[in-house]
């Protein structure tokens, strides 16, 4: 295996602060897709593939999920809904429940074009099993063992698969972890190849098009799929979150220095850096990033929306528990706050749609293929309709 931290750039650059050149605003797919993978697709940036109707929302139905999975997100395609957590997943068809089994990651993806979905199994293979009858079908075999964890993979339509992995271990002798990350491209005949690293911090990456995003402390690497670094940027900051625009360009959530700030990075090194206001900490995880580039952070509370060039326009003081957030073409967020799913417009004035009473919903709400919008709470999947 190589290293990708040690291997030189063929191109290095120095992040500097400057303005960043406007975007128009990003596509809207021809073809709603429901919700694939965490974060909605490779780039994590949360986006839905549709617009969210603008009306009244109604209870279709409901199932029961099992609270031992430790229920934590949602994916879904045509009749089919993948409940994640933390520790186990659970495949719903047609409302029928079909399998419960652990997992060894919080990644997953549905390939409709396959009619499978691919999650790390209880071995750490990323296994892959039918969409509708949950029939195993092939598996891949990462580097490491049971306890690595798969923190990011995608399988490419050419049948290219990237995963990322990580093993952290301590010991009474070793009291700090140490932590291994090992990235792997696998060609469709499953040859793979693969770079490993010893860090004291995780690797945060998503993909855009052909080139691998990696951030880590002090670096941002772009990355082809022979794991060759072709541009590096170097910055004074600890990653904490990262997606990517349709464009490539990073919203990275980090620590610079010692206070959490987002930072907007062109892949020509300008960047704008905004310091988040005191007494506000952002839940770690990807920046949402709209088709018209506002830029949402999520904490415990709060909800923090930025405008495309970085500045904070406003902010929603929630009035429960804020468990995940999507956003959609027409520029609506779709928050999950206490029992509630609630959209905010541009302007960041909310609305509550529906209710799971005396329930805490977990998780991102999301849109189906369909139109159907999921919420999950800690012991229930539910569905609702427009109209």
């Amino acid at each position: 295996m190589t290293s990708l931290l040690n291997q030189p750039a063929a191109k290095l650059i120095t992040a500097r602060p400057g303005s960043l050149t406007p975007l128009p605003p990003a596509a809207v797919p021809g073809v709603p897709t429901g919700f694939l993978r965490p974060y909605a697709n490779e780039r994590l940036n949360s986006r839905l593939s549709q617009p969210l109707p603008l009306g009244s929302w109604t209870p279709s139905w409901d199932v029961p999920i099992d609270p031992s999975i430790k229920p934590s997100g949602l994916l879904a395609y045509g009749a089919s809904v993948l409940a994640l957590g933390l520790s186990a997943y659970q495949l719903f068809v047609a409302k029928k429940g079909l399998v419960n089994q652990p997992t060894t990651g919080r990644d997953a993806e549905l390939i409709p074009s396959a009619n499978v979905f691919l999650i790390p199994d209880r071995y750490g293979r990323i296994a892959a099993f039918d969409l509708i009858s949950a029939a195993p079908s092939e598996t891949l075999s990462p580097a490491g063992g049971m306890e690595t964890k798969r923190t990011y993979f995608h399988r490419r339509p050419d049948g290219v698969t990237i995963v990322a992995s990580l093993d952290a271990s301590a010991s009474p002798h070793n009291p700090a972890p140490t932590i291994v990350t090992y990235l792997q491209v696998f060609n469709a005949a499953g040859q793979a190849t693969a770079s490993r690293d010893a860090l004291n911090a995780p690797l945060y990456i998503a993909m855009h098009e052909n080139f691998l995003v990696l951030a880590r402390r002090g670096a941002v690497d772009f990355i082809d799929l022979s794991l060759n670094v072709q541009r590096r940027l170097e910055a004074d900051m600890t990653p904490q979150g990262l997606s990517l625009d349709e464009s490539g360009r990073c919203y990275l959530l980090c620590a610079a220095p010692n206070r959490q700030q987002l930072w907007i990075v062109s892949h020509t090194g300008e960047y704008s850096a905004t310091p988040l206001p005191d007494g506000v900490t952002v839940f770690q995880r990807p920046p949402v990033v709209g088709y018209d580039h506002r830029i949402y952070l999520l904490a415990l509370d709060r909800i923090l929306c930025l405008a495309a060039n970085g500045q904070i326009e406003w902010q929603y003081q929630a009035p429960g528990r804020v468990a995940g957030a999507t956003v959609s073409p027409n520029g609506l967020l779709l928050a999950a706050i206490g029992d509630a799913v609630v959209v905010l417009n541009p302007g960041g004035e909310a609305r509550t749609l529906c209710r799971v009473a005396g329930e805490q919903l977990m998780g991102s709400p999301i849109l189906g293929s369909t139109g159907e919008l999921y919420a999950l709470s800690g012991r229930r999947l539910h569905c609702f309709v427009s109209g």
